[in-house]
């Protein structure tokens, strides 16, 4: 549940527009939002942050972190290159001037550990680095990466996908 709940947030902190979340995701917090006893129910973030929530915690911050650094992750230029519902993947990529950046999301429950095929005229003639995944081990992840530059010659990238997993990629200049 908690790898599908980074991939949501990855969504949200990755697409176009305000993104917003509720009090206590950034730390997988368990206790429902009660209005008339809420003292009564409240969770001790700044401990979960350290503890259980730490992975979850750190991939808000890291993403929060480059989102507002980055221009072309706020841009309002975006693009949808796949959409794969059977195997529940989608992909879109941000851009502003020179800055371009791809993002491939998945819900599926099954790894690709030998790799993806997505196509797209978008894609052709560049070079991708894997910037951040989802997977990560610090973020509670299996570790899946796609190590060095991929390069997308023929407008095809070939990418290892993690179950339940968001995975940002920056273009080469």
């Amino acid at each position: 549940a908690e790898a599908r709940c980074r991939v949501v947030a990855g969504m949200t902190l990755l697409s176009a527009g305000t993104p917003m979340f509720f009090m206590g995701e950034e730390v997988c917090a368990v206790e429902p939002y009660r209005y008339n006893d809420f003292l009564e129910h409240r969770e001790n973030f700044a401990a979960m942050r350290e503890g259980v929530g730490k992975g979850m915690f750190r991939f808000y911050r890291d993403l929060i972190r480059l989102r507002r650094e980055t221009p072309a992750l706020r841009s309002p230029l975006v693009e949808i290159i796949k959409i794969h519902n059977q195997n529940r993947i989608l992909g879109w990529r941000r851009w502003l001037g020179d800055e371009e950046y791809l993002i491939i999301a998945s819900l599926n429950p099954n790894a690709f550990p030998d790799g993806f095929v997505f196509g797209h005229r978008s894609l052709k003639g560049k070079t991708w680095i894997e910037l951040l995944t989802s997977d990560d081990h610090v973020y509670n992840g299996q570790g899946m990466h796609n190590e060095g530059e991929l390069d997308t010659s023929g407008g095809v990238i070939h990418l290892r996908i993690p179950a339940n997993s968001i995975l940002l990629f920056s273009r080469k200049n």
